[in-house]
């Protein structure tokens, strides 16, 4: 089963330049297999119990790598991780991450002396 926009998150939009060259496959209820331009990089794998924690793991000529290189509570972070270019894109054409909400800061308020 391939991930695609409908899968994930009404919040995610595909906004990556790189997004339609990073295909993910469902290969277990724990386990994404992650193509970038048809090449098999890299798996993600997570746990079943609650709350469930995703790894990273870059692939080299089918082998898994024992260096986890991210650690994440939901797949479809990892995925857009990578559709940013992360993990494979040099740094300086790795994609900005959006931002969700504007941050309002708010004063503490200032006491008298007494």
């Amino acid at each position: 089963m391939s991930q695609s926009a409908q899968s994930l998150p009404r919040h995610a939009t595909r906004t990556s330049p790189y997004a339609d060259r990073v295909r993910s496959t469902r290969v277990s209820a724990t386990s994404y297999e992650i193509r970038i331009d048809g090449e098999f990089r890299f798996l993600i794998e997570g746990d079943e119990q609650w709350p469930a924690l995703w790894q990273l793991f870059a692939v080299i000529n089918g082998v898994r790598s024992g260096k986890c290189l991210t650690l994440e509570s939901e797949h479809f972070d990892v995925i857009e991780q990578l559709e940013r270019g992360c993990f494979w894109m040099p740094a300086a054409k790795v994609a900005p991450a959006p931002h969700s909400s504007s941050l309002t800061r708010h004063r503490f308020p200032q006491y008298l002396p007494e």
